[in-house]
């Protein structure tokens, strides 16, 4: 039990703060005897008491939390970003394909709707095994279609892989 004790001190002592201003934006409120932000007005400090002691702590004020939220916000960005460009890199093997979007549409071919609803309905397709197949003569669209849909699927982080069967029988043949 003392040796709980001992390190449950040590750990309060490593985020323990010392009353004394640390930045320009910090000022020791009389009120209280802690540490304000000079922005927002909140704490910076709390006091936490147990078995007799008590040590004023490090703490976030709001405008630290909305700024950490924002640090963490962009990472997560970031990292998204990184996702999808590796699903696009790997998925879309032939580079002029990751440029297919569905906003270079310009209204020519009615059936791009059904190709969007098919991205729109992602999950419930998936979940009852519902494919897409797009078959037309040559010159009509077929790769820009499937393209469109596996790039508006990436940027929703699904894992695509886009070939073809001429692509396929030259591996094979291969």
């Amino acid at each position: 039990n003392n040796m709980i004790h001992l390190s449950m001190v040590g750990a309060i002592d490593s985020i323990t703060v010392s009353p004394e201003l640390n930045d320009t934006d910090t000022y020791l409120d009389p009120n209280d005897g802690l540490l304000h932000c000079s922005k927002c007005r909140g704490v910076r400090q709390t006091v936490l008491k147990w078995d007799g002691h008590e040590k004023k702590v490090k703490c976030l004020c709001a405008c630290e939390v909305a700024a950490e939220k924002e640090r963490e916000d962009a990472r997560r960005a970031r990292e998204r970003q990184y996702a999808i460009q590796e699903l696009r890199t790997k998925g879309l093997q032939d580079p002029s394909l990751r440029n297919y979007t569905f906003d270079q549409d310009f209204g020519d071919n009615p059936l791009l709707d059904k190709a969007r609803a098919y991205v729109e309905n992602w999950d419930e397709f998936k979940a009852q095994n519902i494919g897409l197949l797009l078959f037309c003569s040559v010159g009509t669209g077929k790769t820009f279609f499937a393209g469109c849909i596996a790039n508006a699927l990436i940027d929703r982080c699904v894992p695509v892989l886009m070939t073809s069967l001429p692509r396929i029988l030259n591996a094979l043949s291969g």
